[in-house]
């Protein structure tokens, strides 16, 4: 295992440790597999929500579209947002919402 130079052994998550680059691609992959399941799940989804809402394919393609932007743009915004405001702020903000959410679902 390489040292550093003070004499201590590298950390085994620091760029100077051999296997780095394999924690860096295990990460990558597990990301791209994320993002294959999420994209199956809807395309399994959208015959049945083409029959309960009652939409055409030119319509429910809108729903992709939709999904792939909310996922492009979206996710990396909110974790910037997340690093600027604070993980501790966010977190609750995001609980808040979610309390609030379940709080008018179950009033509906």
């Amino acid at each position: 295992m390489p040292e550093e130079g003070n004499g201590k052994k590298a950390a085994w998550l620091s760029p100077d440790h051999p296997s780095h680059k394999w924690w860096v691609t295990l990460a990558l992959m597990l990301g791209i597999l994320t993002q294959g399941l999420n994209f199956g799940t809807l395309n399994v989804a959208l015959p049945s929500m083409m029959t309960n809402l009652r939409a055409d394919v030119e319509t429910i393609q809108w729903v992709v579209t939709s999904f792939m932007v909310t996922r492009t743009v979206v996710m990396p915004t909110i974790g910037w947002v997340a690093a600027v405001a604070g993980s501790r702020t966010f977190y609750l903000v995001g609980l808040l919402i979610y309390i609030v959410g379940s709080v008018l679902c179950g009033l509906s």
